[in-house]
């Protein structure tokens, strides 16, 4: 939270979320990007240990690059995996210059999309982590023929539920045409609270979550509040067309275009600020949703209240259970 702005990461953490690759493996991508894989290389930086060479190999200190990409066991799975990759082709010294890589078609093969490289990439990994552990604990390294086959076995499953996810997630949000979708929810602290609108595109990838703290507890006033700033952060970033998510019946309805009766006296002026506000949209809409499909503006909210964060929030420093609208999430 001390870091400058210029010290801040340059990977763009809405690829990671937006992917529609299976969740484990989301979180493992997250795992790596954030460096929090325990490997022997890691822990020793708290912990004193009387090894931190790779267990499989014995040659390098353990560390996830090393692990994953350089030692001779990943190296023989990625070239008997799929592709017949040779990794000694690349020198990353971190995975965000690796990924930044292979975003490059030029650094793929033709037709193969950067989604579809990091689901196998991420079984490749998954896979290795998986030996590794064996080793760990005592087991025998497993043979290598038996991890690239369940690479790829791996790989398979993965693909054929991202097909069905997609075409499932496309099919129900392509409606929606120069649409944009936003939810709002707060967590009432003591003395304050903090709101949250997270921003996503007609086929519901996250483009971005908003937090402001408010300097009061009601809670039908902060989601009034919340909701008369998500309005104009939205008209400040040109979405044009909004539909707004709200999970509190009296704000809805006191903040509808329609209602000139039976005002709640304590939101009314910041139901007008909505009201007004959306006049500078090109069109919006605003919807009840019920808060069994609202946890992710709900866990944002919490995340936000907990770390006392408010602007944009940097995606890739909030926990990837956050990140579901049907799940509630806890700290730890």
């Amino acid at each position: 939270m001390n870091q400058s702005l210029q010290d801040q990461p340059t990977w763009d953490w809405k690829t990671l979320w937006n992917s529609p690759i299976h969740g484990r493996l989301k979180l493992l991508w997250w795992q790596l990007m954030r460096d929090a894989l325990p490997t022997r290389g890691k822990i020793g930086m708290a912990i004193p240990l009387q090894a931190r060479e790779c267990p499989i190999c014995g040659e390098e200190d353990e560390t996830s690059i090393h692990l994953f990409w350089e030692c001779y066991f990943a190296k023989a799975i990625w070239f008997g995996s799929l592709w017949g990759m040779r990794t000694d082709q690349l020198h990353c010294p971190n995975w965000t210059d690796w990924m930044l890589w292979f975003r490059d078609q030029s650094h793929r093969l033709r037709n193969l999309s950067y989604e579809e490289f990091m689901t196998k990439a991420l079984c490749i990994f998954q896979k290795n982590w998986e030996a590794r552990n064996d080793v760990i604990h005592g087991k025998s390294l497993s043979p290598l023929l038996k991890v690239i086959n369940s690479v790829n076995r791996l790989h398979r499953d993965h693909m054929s539920k991202w097909t069905l996810r997609t075409e499932g997630r496309v099919h129900k949000r392509i409606l929606e045409e120069g649409w944009w979708n936003c939810c709002t929810d707060v967590s009432i602290q003591s003395n304050c609270a903090f709101g949250v609108a997270v921003f996503r595109d007609r086929r519901d990838r996250i483009e971005a979550i908003y937090s402001e703290k408010v300097s009061a507890t009601n809670p039908t006033l902060v989601e009034a509040t919340m909701l008369a700033i998500a309005v104009g952060v939205a008209g400040e970033n040109h979405m044009g067309k909004v539909t707004f998510y709200c999970d509190n019946e009296v704000v809805i309805s006191n903040c509808s275009a329609h209602c000139t009766t039976n005002m709640d006296l304590d939101i009314s002026g910041v139901a007008d600020r909505f009201k007004n506000s959306a006049q500078s949209l090109q069109d919006f809409k605003l919807e009840k949703i019920d808060r069994k499909f609202n946890y992710m503006a709900h866990n944002s909210a919490k995340w936000a209240a907990m770390k006392g964060a408010t602007g944009v929030l940097d995606l890739g420093t909030m926990d990837e259970s956050i990140f579901s609208d049907f799940y509630e999430w806890f700290p730890n």
